[in-house]
């Protein structure tokens, strides 16, 4: 027979894919080996049994996970960074239970194993993914009583029938996985924050073609789309507008173009609030995907709403990133700043997003009230988080490389792969030989498995 598995503690039970073991007397939690590709975790081993240290646990999606600069620089690894330069050396512990693409049963099933690490606060991270993961309403999805349910809605009302089907049941399910989740923290009466997610409003382009139209209506949407487009290359912004105004009452604002170009013109005239309108709406179309799938997760004005009103109902802190960014910055048109595509975030972003965070926990926002810092305070008062060049280029690197796949290329400015590639050429010089790798492997004209470049990168 083959070997029997290690014992696992009574009453203990995995928390995500962190195993329960036994080791020297004491419980600790194990992962599975992390494979050449990842598998979209958390790379911590071992969970040990809690010690002196406040617990902190950081629930989340890519996002949280720190994605394209995981697990170098993750949001747990900067807020645990700020909460001890401010409170003392090992005064703090973050366990990042975060998961790529993570769903919100999963999520509120992590919280609730994860009463067993004794925590004294969770941080809740999530929203990106859920208009195209959580919203049921999709001719992709392999379930035929979805499909049918999602065919009904269209026959009946057209695509808005459809994304009103899908916008309730999001809010359905959202709503209740809050209450789980707030059951789960109230059992051992621990604190909540949840963050609200910002997205990328300046910089990133969705790109989505119209939806069929009768007659003629696809052929002339493009029309007024190619001239709006030439419109914007010679600074005639409010020809461009006008021309997108026609372009939103042929598709009936079912598509994120108009609203791009929109969005496009109006910062070009420094009209910069109607541009992030515009640029708001624009997340808000994009809700179902009609070009091959390719949907890019980002949360919208609908989602960042239910969680300010899950904070307000369950009496959760409510750190609101699109305010915090705003005020930073000074501009209500977050981009290539905070973010190295459509939601994910720079370091700065990491920085900035996590001192409201370790700000709320410090001051007792989440515990017994009290003074405290402010998030303006912890930034002025921590360091930067310790980065390597190297791994700076590699992560923007790869943002160029993901922008392309998201056909950044081609969009109305067409410059973040350009600026990315700059990017990390300044950050790591030496960044420039696996770039030539990289233009070697696409050029090939053999199978790229065969090809000797992809063996370097």
């Amino acid at each position: 027979p083959s070997s029997q598995p290690p014992s696992q503690p009574p009453g203990r039970r995995p928390i995500s894919i962190w195993q329960p073991r036994e080791v020297d007397g004491e419980w600790t939690f194990v992962r599975p080996a992390v494979s050449q590709l990842g598998d979209g975790y958390c790379q911590r081993r071992e969970i040990a049994e809690r010690k002196t240290a406040r617990r902190i646990c950081l629930v989340g999606e890519s996002v949280a996970l720190g994605f394209l600069y995981a697990p170098h620089l993750t949001p747990a690894l900067v807020l645990e960074q700020q909460l001890n330069a401010l409170a003392g050396a090992g005064s703090h512990e973050v366990v990042d239970l975060s998961k790529s693409s993570e769903s919100l049963f999963p999520l509120t099933e992590t919280v609730e194993s994860a009463l067993q690490l004794e925590p004294d606060a969770f941080v809740i991270f999530v929203g990106n993914n859920w208009n195209f993961q959580e919203s049921d309403t999709s001719p992709y999805i392999p379930v035929p009583a979805f499909r049918a349910r999602f065919a009904r809605a269209l026959r009946q009302g057209g695509v808005a029938a459809a994304r009103a089907l899908g916008g309730q049941i999001l809010q359905d399910k959202a709503a209740h996985a809050m209450r789980l989740l707030a059951k789960a923290a109230a059992a051992r009466s621990i604190p909540v924050v949840v963050m609200v997610p910002e997205v990328n409003l300046a910089d990133w382009e969705t790109r989505q073609p119209v939806l069929w139209r009768s007659g003629d209506g696809a052929a002339r949407w493009h029309a007024l789309y190619e001239r709006a487009v030439s419109c914007l290359a010679r600074a005639e912004y409010e020809a461009a507008l006008e021309l997108a105004s026609q372009m939103l009452a042929l598709d009936e604002g079912t598509g994120p173009s108009g609203f791009r170009i929109q969005a496009t013109a109006y910062r070009g005239l420094g009209r910069l609030e109607d541009a992030a309108r515009a640029a708001r709406a624009e997340v808000d179309s994009d809700v179902m995907a009609t070009m091959c799938y390719l949907h890019c997760p980002q949360a919208t004005t609908a989602v960042q709403e239910s969680l300010r009103q899950a904070g307000r109902e369950h009496g959760f802190t409510v750190v609101d990133l699109p305010s915090v960014f705003a005020a930073h910055s000074g501009d209500s048109l977050p981009g290539r700043r905070y973010f190295v595509d459509y939601c994910h975030l720079t370091a700065e972003g990491m920085t900035v997003a996590m001192a409201p965070v370790t700000a709320a926990l410090l001051r007792g926002a989440v515990g017994a009230g009290g003074a405290g810092p402010t998030w303006e305070t912890v930034l002025a008062s921590t360091p930067p988080p310790p980065l390597a060049p190297e791994v700076d280029a590699v992560a923007k690197l790869g943002a160029a490389i993901h922008s392309a796949h998201r056909l950044q290329a081609l969009t109305i400015k067409g410059e973040l792969l350009e600026h990315w590639c700059a990017q990390a050429l300044a950050a790591s010089p030496g960044i420039a030989e696996a770039m030539f790798e990289l233009v070697e492997l696409r050029c090939s004209p053999g199978p790229a498995l065969l090809c000797r470049a992809l063996e370097q990168l």
